[in-house]
């Protein structure tokens, strides 16, 4: 059975709209306590503390993302030594949801994957560590962005390796956490290449620069799925393949200036606009602080801008990018 995570999740490589966060099923749910916890245990102390930290009105009426923030911030030291053997799935997993051995399980298995021993463990044991990565909580308590990226990323690359689940998220939440905290970081060479194509048919379709027959051709056989470049007669008659797929582009961009309302690139692409974007949607996140104003740009085709603590990504909105 999938978890609320891999319900909720977009795909790794596209941004996580407001919109399309608001209409996951997974987002919004709270986190149910298990019914009796389970059997009690006799806790240390640390977690006792922890356990208290849930009771009480205001507990009950703390945002989910503000109160794990606020005990992942304070067990953010605390190491265990326990035998679980147990499985752990939840929907937007917290410690709130565990039961006691859970709770103990998953710090034991946290403190093995701090000393470098790092195993395959429930996925929603490593969520709720991704989770505390992206809130920037390290074994020290809240760390500067530069460490809780490195962290974040040598999470994602260590327990990636043995468990792909986490990755399909890996790469978005890497992403934001660069974009918010300002971070020098850019898309992926794959991602650059495809954005750097569709600019180029961008400013022929607008007219902004001159477009030569071979920059042309790579940028159609980069964003199609059909790799012309590699076919039988792309060796036969290459410079007679290539002229005629340019023509041909050309002559249709000309076709649809002339007789249809949208271009050639903005029925096929879609246009390039802004909209609101959902920092960490898919995950359990809290800010500490509004986010000041800011600009962000991951390549020529994609812009994060935060303006009074909202954000929006200007991204090329269309069936072939989206």
């Amino acid at each position: 059975r999938r978890t609320r995570n891999e319900a909720a999740a977009n795909h790794s490589a596209r941004p996580v709209f407001a919109d399309a966060r608001s209409a996951s099923p997974a987002w919004g749910g709270v986190c149910r306590i298990p019914e009796g916890r389970g059997p009690r245990m006799d806790l240390p102390e640390p977690l006792r503390q922890l356990r208290e930290m849930e009771r009480g009105l205001d507990a009950y009426l703390m945002p989910a993302g503000k109160a794990f923030v606020r005990q992942a911030e304070f067990a953010a030291a605390y190491e265990d030594d326990f035998l679980y053997e147990g499985e752990f799935r939840h929907y937007f997993p917290t410690y709130r949801c565990m039961t006691d051995e859970q709770l103990r399980g998953y710090f034991s298995w946290r403190t093995r994957a701090r000393h470098g021993d790092m195993r395959k463990t429930s996925l929603s044991f490593a969520f709720v560590h991704l989770y505390e990565l992206i809130n920037s909580i390290g074994p020290s308590g809240v760390v500067a962005p530069e460490d809780g990226y490195a962290a974040l990323r040598g999470f994602c690359r260590s327990y990636g390796a043995i468990d792909d689940r986490i990755l399909r998220y890996a790469g978005v939440w890497q992403r934001d956490y660069a974009v918010y905290h300002g971070l020098e970081t850019q898309a992926s060479p794959t991602e650059l290449a495809r954005q750097k194509a569709l600019k180029a048919l961008m400013d022929l379709d607008e007219g902004v620069r001159a477009i030569d027959d071979d920059e042309l051709f790579d940028s159609l056989e980069r964003l199609s799925s059909y790799r012309i470049g590699r076919s039988r007669l792309m060796g036969e008659e290459g410079p007679l393949l290539r002229a005629a797929a340019c023509d041909c582009w050309r002559a249709l961009a000309g076709y649809y200036r002339s007789h249809r309302k949208k271009t050639l690139f903005l029925h096929l692409f879609g246009s390039f606009a802004p909209r609101p974007y959902a920092m960490f949607g898919t995950a359990l996140f809290w800010p500490r602080a509004p986010h000041e104003d800011a600009e962000r740009r991951l390549g020529p085709l994609e812009l994060y801008v935060c303006k009074d603590g909202r954000w929006t990504c200007t991204s090329l909105l269309g069936s072939a990018a989206a």
